[in-house]
């Protein structure tokens, strides 16, 4: 969640929605504030990623919020961990099947 200035205000988690909605009664008089958790963990777009998913990691989180800057919370993103391990897997995955590829064009198998 973030302010009028964009900045990040808080968190809505599922395990918050989960645990919210577990009273049916109060669900025509909760907004999203009632349900806002602090934020844990923040990264900015110029840690590498390693250190971002040893942070997401150390918190059991699958998101993580992008900050502009250090000192300042000015909301410029999310980092979504699962999606991108699986980017990077299949990016893998390619440079592999290339690699593969190449070695065999160049060293053809005997017959």
């Amino acid at each position: 969640m973030v302010d009028r200035e964009n900045r990040l205000a808080g968190a809505i988690t599922l395990h918050g929605i989960r645990n919210t909605f577990a009273t049916q009664e109060l669900n025509d008089w909760l907004v999203a504030l009632d349900i806002q958790e602090p934020v844990v963990a923040r990264v900015r777009p110029e840690m590498p990623l390693s250190e971002a998913f040893q942070l997401a990691g150390r918190y059991n989180l699958d998101c993580l919020p992008v900050v502009v800057s250090e000192g300042q919370d000015t909301l410029a993103g999310i980092l979504d961990c699962p999606a991108v391990r699986r980017s990077l897997s299949a990016e893998v995955l390619s440079r592999q099947q290339k690699a593969d590829n190449i070695r065999d064009a160049q060293c053809p198998a005997e017959s």
